[in-house]
């Protein structure tokens, strides 16, 4: 997966761990890139994490930029949180108000 801005390596866990909210039912987080600065959507789904552009509106549109296939990765999402599981750890973050 890679930064849309500077395309360094996104790690999975620094998506995490760098995500200041989410769209839960969207499964997207917002998250910085650790080397620029600048912030990617990163969309989760069952095994899987995408750096996606964000397209329609109204609605949700998106496109693929990137992606990198993770086994362990499992989502579910409620009204104030995407939870999100990766090694087994699980990992919550908030909505955006």
């Amino acid at each position: 997966m890679k930064c849309k801005h500077c395309e360094s390596e996104i790690e999975l866990q620094s998506a995490i761990d760098s995500a200041e909210f989410s769209w839960p039912l969207r499964q997207t987080v917002w998250c910085l890139c650790s080397r620029c600065g600048n912030g990617n959507h990163v969309r989760f789904e069952r095994g899987i994490a995408q750096v996606v552009s964000l397209s329609g509106s109204p609605g949700y549109e998106y496109e693929v930029l990137s992606s990198t296939n993770e086994p362990t990765i499992e989502v579910r999402a409620d009204q104030e949180y995407l939870h999100v599981w990766l090694q087994g750890k699980h990992h919550e973050v908030q909505a955006r108000a």
